[in-house]
């Protein structure tokens, strides 16, 4: 996603006649001095992105009160004049997802490979789990964390590991560790439910549908800026029709609280 929010900050610079400049901050102690360089360099809006920027967005939106800033899913509000947010209702995304897989497994075991035990991921974790119980009270969900989002080979190793617990269907939620997830599906004949882009051309028989967030076509659009953006879902035609045949067996507009501090079982899976 990170890949795509810039090429689509590279387009906005064409559409919009702006300048742009980047950067990648690969450390937590680079976040707050990034933030405040760009300020202080004269930029009259800042974008970020992810959780673990909220707080040093904080500190530096306070510094600067004429600077806009935007942060894409932060999973918190802020309520500052200067800062936008952009978030997205990722879990029920994944309530959708898990009555998918709860309806299809032929197993009854399905699976959920992360690229982290993070309190959002443990809520998208939390949605799935109760999606899939919605239709199919015996089935049970495995979930295999990575501990990275940038390791393909990690990814299949997971997903290998949950195919052999009798895992039929996966989601993954690992970004480009994701790309072991399909590629795993792929050999052994599972499907795949993608995340974060586009995946469906890698393996057409294999991805069952794409769920994602349009964060790349949102930081181009961050012209006009949005406060909240609703998940897209991509379902396969043969499967299922259109996301109104499954919105109705659910998919609740409930709070990111009510996932993340739910007490559902879930089954972690060793790796």
């Amino acid at each position: 996603p990170m890949d795509s929010m810039n090429t689509n900050l590279k387009k906005a610079e064409e559409d919009f006649n702006i300048k742009v400049s980047t950067f990648e901050a690969l450390q937590p102690s680079q976040y707050e001095e990034a933030l405040r360089s760009f300020a202080r360099d004269g930029a009259d809006f800042i974008a970020t992105a992810m959780p673990g920027m909220v707080e040093p967005l904080k500190l530096v939106a306070a510094e600067f009160p004429e600077v806009k800033f935007c942060i894409l899913f932060p999973l918190e509000e802020i309520d500052m004049p200067n800062v936008t947010v952009v978030d997205f209702a990722t879990w029920e995304m994944f309530y959708l997802a898990g009555i998918i897989g709860g309806s299809m497994t032929e197993t009854g075991v399905i699976g959920h490979v992360v690229g982290a035990e993070q309190s959002s991921i443990v809520a998208d974790d939390n949605a799935f789990f109760e999606g899939a119980k919605l239709v199919n009270e015996n089935v049970k969900v495995f979930m295999s964390s990575t501990n990275t989002c940038d390791d393909p080979a990690k990814g299949k190793e997971a997903a290998l590991n949950l195919i052999g617990q009798g895992c039929d269907i996966i989601f993954t939620n690992a970004a480009k560790t994701g790309l072991g997830v399909i590629e795993a599906g792929k050999e052994k004949g599972i499907y795949v439910i993608a995340d974060s882009s586009p995946h469906s051309d890698l393996a057409p028989e294999t991805i069952l549908f794409e769920g994602g967030c349009l964060v790349d076509r949102d930081v181009h659009r961050s012209g006009p800026l949005i406060d909240r953006v609703s998940p897209v879902y991509q379902f396969r035609g043969d499967i299922v029709r259109s996301c109104h045949d499954v919105e109705p067996l659910g998919a609740p507009q409930r709070p990111y609280s009510y996932y993340s501090d739910m007490k559902f079982c879930i089954y972690i899976s060793p790796m």
